[in-house]
């Protein structure tokens, strides 16, 4: 694995950490100022100031008590310092009986001023389908 691979996984690993205490402005300093990112309902927050206090009114109302995982995190470079980053997660509602929750989250991430930071973010939860769509 380079180098550039293990900063990105450990930023998005950050992410994971920063989600499971509740820490918005932590979550926040990870992306650029001007990010954008979409959440799981379709939500379109622009820029690091409406993903914090997204997150932050998130953290006390449908993500409260929540802790995310990411289970596999796979990257593909389109340029030296750009890459597109799949973090597929697992949900869990802490004192819960019901089953995580699985999804992706689709990151562009850039190497600015010598760290890696993320661009942008789409995430989305995945369900099972009652049928196979590739048979």
């Amino acid at each position: 694995m380079s180098q550039a691979e293990q900063e990105i996984k450990t930023n998005m690993q950050a992410f994971a950490a920063a989600w499971s205490v509740y820490d918005a402005k932590k979550l926040a300093s990870l992306f650029v100022e001007d990010a954008d990112f979409v959440n799981v309902f379709g939500h379109h927050l622009k820029g690091k100031s409406e993903i914090e206090q997204g997150h932050a009114q998130a953290f006390v109302n449908n993500l409260k008590d929540t802790i995310l995982n990411f289970t596999q995190i796979d990257i593909k470079f389109i340029q030296p310092d750009l890459a597109i980053c799949h973090s597929y997660w697992d949900l869990e509602k802490v004192n819960s009986n019901q089953p995580p929750k699985k999804g992706i989250i689709t990151a562009l991430t850039i190497q600015k001023d010598g760290k890696w930071q993320i661009l942008a973010v789409h995430n989305t939860e995945t369900v099972s389908l009652p049928f196979n769509p590739e048979s």
